[in-house]
């Protein structure tokens, strides 16, 4: 990157590994955020339904060793 033109990028909050990248990028390469440059409204984040959150719980050792068993 410290070698471009410009650095096109989606969204800082869609692509926070590259927040530090883009801090050291030479301040005449050009950056673009798709989503400012095209003024597109983000929509909330979805919950529920599919997108409920969940844990894994349900993996308790006596299970792993069970499922080791099955797949081996």
């Amino acid at each position: 990157m410290q070698e471009a033109t410009i650095v096109f990028s989606i969204h800082e909050s869609l692509e926070t590994f590259l927040q530090r990248a883009l801090s050291n990028v030479p301040g005449e390469v050009k950056q673009s955020a798709v989503v400012e440059s095209a003024r597109m409204k983000l929509l909330p984040v979805r919950e529920g339904g599919p997108w409920e959150g969940h844990d894994h719980g349900h993996h308790e050792k006596a299970e792993s060793i069970q499922i080791t068993k099955i797949t081996a």
